[in-house]
């Protein structure tokens, strides 16, 4: 009704109402509706983009609000923390860590790219922290570059296999430790 309301009065081209329209829908769990109201919006807005993404997120449909995040060219601190906290409620505390690999990925690219010289120290943090954020193989990649281990970047890869399920990964590295 409210709606229909909207339109018979002229209001429905006005991206202020549209935007209340969406979160009314997806307030009563409308998902069908907040959609269509939304992909008819003829300009959309951070607040309509983050309003549709609460939306998403909100209803379990984590892969559809990725993707409206993937492709919003403006991001702000809310719709990061509807991401986050998307991915953080509904189990997904690998996925809730999204910004911090993107921002550990670009912290390794300046050191790459600025010859900042990489001791063990740093390259078992940029270890742990790719570790944390589910990126094994990145972690992996920086530690074969380390060519003087020390008890503590074994252990920290060692442990980014064994949380991450790989028991029988971590043991074999466990064991060219002991014969390193």
């Amino acid at each position: 009704m409210l709606h229909y309301q909207v339109i018979k009065l002229g209001f429905d081209s006005d991206l202020y109402v549209k935007t209340g329209l969406v979160d009314v829908y997806a307030r009563r769990g409308d998902v069908g509706s907040a959609r269509l109201t939304f992909e008819r919006m003829p300009e959309k807005s951070l607040v309509s983009l983050t309003t549709m993404l609460t939306c998403y997120a909100k209803h379990w449909e984590l892969k559809e609000a990725r993707s409206l995040f993937d492709g919003m060219v403006k991001k702000d601190v809310v719709c990061w923390n509807v991401m986050i906290d998307g991915y953080a409620q509904h189990g997904m505390p690998n996925e809730a860590l999204l910004g911090a690999l993107e921002s550990g990925r670009w912290l390794h690219s300046y050191v790459d790219n600025n010859d900042i010289q990489v001791n063990v120290r740093l390259a078992t943090a940029l270890i742990d922290m790719y570790n944390k954020c589910g990126s094994l193989e990145d972690a992996r990649l920086v530690f074969d570059k380390i060519s003087d281990k020390d008890v503590v970047g074994w252990n920290s890869m060692i442990l980014g296999y064994a949380l991450h399920g790989l028991s029988q990964v971590a043991l074999e590295l466990f064991n060219e430790m002991l014969e390193a």
